[in-house]
Parts: C-alpha cells; sequence; structure tokens
C-alpha cells in the first residue's frame, strides 16, 4: 500500500501568506492567522497586520483630533451666536419672546410624534396592501383580504422597527429587523459581506417590443415580451461583488481560484496563463469590480456568504436582474432615452476607452466616464433603486441558463434552469460597451466554466415576506 500524501504545510502557508500579502488588508491577514495561528509565516502575518492597525489607528486618531478642532470651533461660534440672541431678546420683551418660543417647540414636538405614527401606521398598511396580508377587521370580526400576491405572513403582525440598522455593526438581521426592512434600505450582515439594498416587489414588461427589434433597436434573443410579477422584496447587492470580498471568501475559506483568464490585451482576445481576479490584465484596486471569476466560482462565494451569515444568498435570476435594472420605469437605458446621458450612469466603450490604447476603429460613445476598465464600484450615479453598476462596468452572471428566446419564460422571476445546461447567461454590458448593449433588457451567453476579465456578479437575498 502507497504510504498517505504528505501535506507540505510550511508550503501552504507560504502560498497563503503571499496572497494575503497581496491583498494586504487587515481582514485578509486575521484569516490568515485564523487558519494559521503558530509558525515563521503566522508571526510575520501578525507583524504585518499590526502595521496596518496602527497606520489605521493613527488616521482615527487624526480624524479625531480635527473633529476636536472642528467641534471647538463650532462650539465657540455657537456661543457668540447665544449671546447676540440673547442681547436681542433682552431689548424685545424676553418673557413673552421666549413664552412663545416654547409653545412653538411643544406644537413642533406634537406635530413631529404625529407625522411619525401616521408614517408607521402608513407603512404597515402599505406592506400589507402589496404583501396580500389578511388583515383582521376588528369591528366586525370580519377579514378583509388587500390587494396584490398572497404571500407567506411570517412578517404578519410582526411590530414595526423603528430602531436605525445602519449604524450598528455589521451582522446578521434579526427576525424584527428583516420584517421591518423599507425600500431602498441599506444593510449588511458581515464585516466582508456585500452591502444589500431592499428592493419591492412589483411587476414588469421583460425584453423588448416586436417594434423594437424590428426597427434594429433590439435583438431577438429579447422577445417575446411578457409580463413578470416579482412576488415579495428582495435585496440585491448595491454594488457588483469587489476583487477585496471576493478575495476575502478565497482567504477565509481555502478556495482555490484559477491563474488563467480570457482577457484583452494588445487588441488580441484571448485565454492567459498567470492572470486571475488579481491581475485581469489591467490596473484593479480593491474596490474594482472582481472579474477573471467563473459562474462556479459565483456560486461558491454565494454558498459560503450563505454559509457565514446563516441566509440565504444567491445569484440574481433574469428577471430580478431586468427588474433592478429598469428600476421602475419603462425607458430604453433605465435612467432615460437619451444616449448622450448614457457615461453619467453607465461605464462603457466610451472616450476614455478610445484614449487607453483600445482599438482605435472601434464604435465608441461620444461622452466620457472617465474609466477606459473596470471603474471602482459606485463611482457613476446610482439608479432610482439606489442600485449602482447594473448597467455597464462588467456583465454579470445569473441564476438562468441561457434560452434563445422567451418563448418558455414563465411569469414568474425564479431562474430559469435546467440540470444539464453548460451555458449561463449574463447580463449588464461592460466596460467595452457601446450604446446598444448597454439596456436592461440586453442578454448575452457565456460557458459556465468560463473567466472573462469583463464578467463579474453581484448577490441577491430572499427576504421574509
Amino acid at each position: 500500500m502507497p504510504a498517505p500524501a504528505v501535506v507540505d504545510f510550511n508550503k501552504a502557508a507560504k502560498d497563503d501568506y503571499e496572497l494575503a500579502q497581496q491583498i494586504n488588508v487587515i481582514s485578509a491577514w486575521d484569516s490568515f492567522i485564523g487558519k494559521y495561528p503558530s509558525g515563521f509565516y503566522s508571526d510575520l502575518a501578525r507583524a504585518q497586520r499590526d502595521k496596518l492597525i496602527a497606520a489605521k489607528a493613527a488616521a482615527e486618531e487624526a480624524d479625531r483630533l480635527a473633529a476636536q478642532k472642528k467641534a471647538l470651533e463650532e462650539t465657540k461660534a455657537a456661543e457668540g451666536e447665544r449671546a447676540k440672541l440673547a442681547a436681542q431678546a433682552k431689548a424685545a420683551e424676553d418673557a413673552r419672546i421666549l413664552a412663545e418660543q416654547a409653545a412653538a417647540a411643544e406644537k413642533a414636538k406634537a406635530a413631529e410624534k404625529a407625522a411619525e405614527k401616521a408614517a408607521a401606521q402608513a407603512r404597515i398598511e402599505e406592506a400589507a396592501r402589496v404583501a396580500g396580508v389578511l388583515i383582521e377587521n376588528a369591528a366586525t370580526g370580519k377579514e378583509t383580504k388587500s390587494d396584490g400576491p398572497r404571500v407567506s405572513a411570517v412578517c404578519a403582525g410582526a411590530s414595526t422597527r423603528l430602531a436605525d440598522i445602519s449604524s450598528r455593526p455589521a451582522q446578521t438581521l434579526s427576525q424584527a429587523e428583516e420584517c421591518g426592512l423599507t425600500p431602498k434600505e441599506v444593510f449588511r450582515e458581515c464585516p466582508n459581506c456585500p452591502d444589500m439594498v431592499v428592493v419591492p416587489a412589483g411587476e414588469f414588461l421583460m425584453g423588448s417590443s416586436r417594434n423594437e427589434i424590428d426597427n434594429g433597436l433590439a435583438a431577438a434573443n429579447e422577445a417575446p415580451q411578457h409580463k413578470v410579477i416579482i412576488n415579495q422584496p428582495i435585496a440585491i447587492g448595491r454594488f457588483e461583488v469587489t476583487r477585496d470580498q471576493f478575495a476575502a471568501f478565497v482567504i477565509a475559506s481555502g478556495y482555490k481560484a484559477a491563474d488563467h483568464c480570457f482577457t484583452f490585451e494588445h487588441n488580441a482576445p484571448q485565454d492567459r496563463a498567470n492572470r486571475s481576479f488579481l491581475n485581469p490584465g489591467y490596473v484593479q484596486e480593491g474596490n474594482h469590480p472582481a472579474v477573471c471569476v467563473s459562474w462556479a466560482d459565483a456560486e461558491a462565494y454565494v454558498a459560503w456568504l450563505s454559509r457565514t451569515t446563516g441566509r440565504s444568498y444567491r445569484l440574481l435570476s433574469e428577471a430580478e436582474f431586468e427588474y433592478a435594472a429598469r428600476a421602475g420605469t419603462t425607458s430604453r437605458f433605465g435612467f432615460g432615452n437619451d444616449p448622450g446621458e448614457i457615461c453619467k450612469f453607465a461605464n462603457g466603450a466610451d472616450q476614455a476607452a478610445k484614449t487607453a490604447g483600445l482599438p482605435g476603429d472601434a464604435p465608441y460613445m461620444t461622452c466620457r466616464d472617465g474609466f477606459p476598465f473596470t471603474a471602482p464600484v459606485g463611482s457613476l450615479a446610482p439608479n432610482a433603486f439606489g442600485l449602482y453598476d447594473l448597467i455597464g462596468n462588467v456583465w454579470e452572471w445569473t441564476g438562468d441558463c441561457y434560452y434563445g428566446d422567451y418563448a418558455t419564460a414563465r411569469a414568474d422571476s425564479a431562474a430559469h434552469v435546467n440540470p444539464t445546461c453548460s451555458t449561463r447567461t449574463v447580463r449588464g454590458g461592460d466596460w467595452f460597451s457601446t450604446e446598444a448593449s448597454l439596456r436592461p433588457a440586453v442578454r448575452a451567453k457565456a460557458n459556465a466554466d468560463a473567466r472573462h476579465d469583463d464578467i463579474g456578479f453581484r448577490v441577491a437575498r430572499t427576504l421574509s415576506p
């Protein structure tokens, strides 16, 4: 019988140390030390982490001192203003003015409380209307059904959450917090997790009309246009998953990312060795979207995210992606119909790309977004749902198998899959897409095991209805 294979832990530690060194953020060193609590590389890792912590502490101290100085200056200015007002009040019937101010303050406070109570009640009633929750009529003992689709009553009757979750540490939402979420609210469930934005339930027309296709404004695979219902609110990644976030997953889980990628370099698109999400062939920083990741890599990431948080994270379906990208509009680009406005919302093949050594004969747009390749996530304007970069920057993997059209599409928003498909749908266009591809309805495909320098992903999270 052959001897068991010997694992070279020093080499494993060295390889992981070098990866953590490339990333060089505190969370990466924490993940490394957690995996290798002792040894030569662990000591080096602690030293690197302590340097970063010291630098962060110095920066925070500088910020604290600056804030303290500003507060003192503001206090001094406020004291001067108060003295001036006091002198004026003494010259103009002190007692009467102060009494009137006190009465006005009490009246405003009472009005504010009444407005808060009315807003809370309105949120409860609207949630019931949209979700189709059965509301008991206390006066008659009968039940009346609100308009809208019927869904699970997990949150029915839950008390309205009034606490602000944006100021607390990143941690898994409690049931009360989840039930109290409102559209466009942002939450994060672990330090390295993506920011999630609450998107309301609704319905929309998916795809493009026959008239648009016949006039060359849309592709045949965007038909037939059909209505899709989003039955309940969902949380969608505010941004595409970043390189730092994907790296934290690699370090924490030990996932082996590939060392090759299909890149566009020297005007030649081809699969190249020594290319990865850390080196896609052009300059990126940690806040750029992760690229050179396959559909399987994205699925591994959302599985790890689900294990880390104890909640159900996944890729968006095609229908959810288009619904989010349209953000309640029916316009050609999701923000309007003027192609001259694209560079405000989407990073595509514009004049910045033209001057960066990319092919000179490409049909570049006339606007300029300032980024020849990927842009740091959130660099451009958000859409009406508070989501960034759904159009442009990088194509995004979805949970759907690729189908040539919508002939077999359903009215629900679930991903359209079968167990044997090897080709997946990507959405949104990329940094080298022109206006024709920077539309919410545009569809493209890629092999599930393909890694490209212009394909990334974002995540979704199912919420309690």
